[in-house]
C-alpha cells in the first residue's frame, strides 16, 4: 500500500526574485517573481511572468491581452493564502518550469504545482500523467502518433505481466526509437510512464 502525498507549500520566498504563484480570478494561478515584501502590512510586491509561449498553450481573446497581463506588478495579500505562503514554483536554477510525469517527484506539491505540471505535460503532447498509483489523463484533441500502438501494447504487456523476460535490449531500442511522443520514454525512479495500458495490465495482473 503507498502513503498518501501531503500537499505542502515551501517557505524559501524570502529573496526578492524568488518564482511563485498567485491567485489570478480567470486562470486560477499564474507565475510570478517577487519583487518585495512587507512584514508590516504581511504583503508582498509580485511581477508577473508569464511564459513566453503563454499565448500558444493558453486560452486568449487575443494578443494585446497577453502584452497588457505580462510583466505588471501586483500587490497581494499573504494572508489569502494557505499558511500566510505563497506557493513556490517547481523551476530549475534557470527558472525554467520542471515537468515531472510522476507528480510525486515535484519539489513543491500544491494545487498550483499540480495544474502547471499537467498544463506542461499537455503542451508537450503527453497526456499522461501519474500521482503515485494514480494516473491523470488529460484530453488533448488532437491525434497523438504511436501512443496506442502495437510495440507500445508488447513492451507494458512483457514488463507488467510477464515481469520483464519477454523483450531483449534490441526489442527496447526499437520500441523507444519508434516513439514520436516526447519523453514517453523517459523513465524516473523505478516507474514507467504511465500509459493506460500500464493501468490495464496492473488491473490484470491484480486478478
Amino acid at each position: 500500500m503507498t502513503s498518501k502525498p501531503v500537499l505542502s507549500h515551501t517557505t524559501s520566498y524570502k529573496n526578492n526574485g524568488s518564482r511563485v504563484y498567485i491567485r489570478d480570478k480567470k486562470y486560477c494561478w499564474i507565475p510570478a517573481s517577487v519583487v518585495s515584501t512587507d512584514t508590516t502590512s504581511n504583503t508582498a510586491i509580485v511581477s508577473v511572468d508569464l511564459a513566453a509561449n503563454w499565448v500558444s498553450i493558453t486560452s486568449h481573446t487575443s494578443d494585446e491581452q497577453f502584452d497588457e497581463e505580462n510583466e505588471r506588478e501586483i500587490t497581494v495579500k499573504l494572508s489569502d493564502y494557505p499558511g500566510g505562503e505563497l506557493p513556490k514554483q517547481n523551476a530549475d536554477e534557470n527558472g525554467k518550469l520542471l515537468a515531472k510525469s510522476d507528480m510525486v517527484d515535484l519539489p513543491n506539491l500544491h494545487e498550483a504545482g499540480i495544474l502547471y505540471n499537467l498544463k506542461c505535460q499537455h503542451a508537450s503532447g503527453i497526456p499522461y500523467s501519474r500521482v503515485g498509483d494514480i494516473v491523470v489523463a488529460m484530453n488533448p484533441f488532437q491525434r497523438i502518433e504511436n501512443l496506442y500502438n502495437e510495440e507500445k501494447q508488447k513492451f507494458y504487456v512483457n514488463k507488467i505481466i510477464w515481469g520483464g523476460n519477454q523483450t531483449s535490449d534490441k526489442d527496447f531500442s526499437m520500441v523507444r526509437s519508434k516513439s514520436t511522443v516526447a519523453s514517453f520514454f523517459k523513465f524516473e525512479k523505478t516507474h514507467y510512464d504511465p500509459n493506460i495500458y500500464e493501468t490495464s495490465f496492473r488491473a490484470y495482473s491484480g486478478l
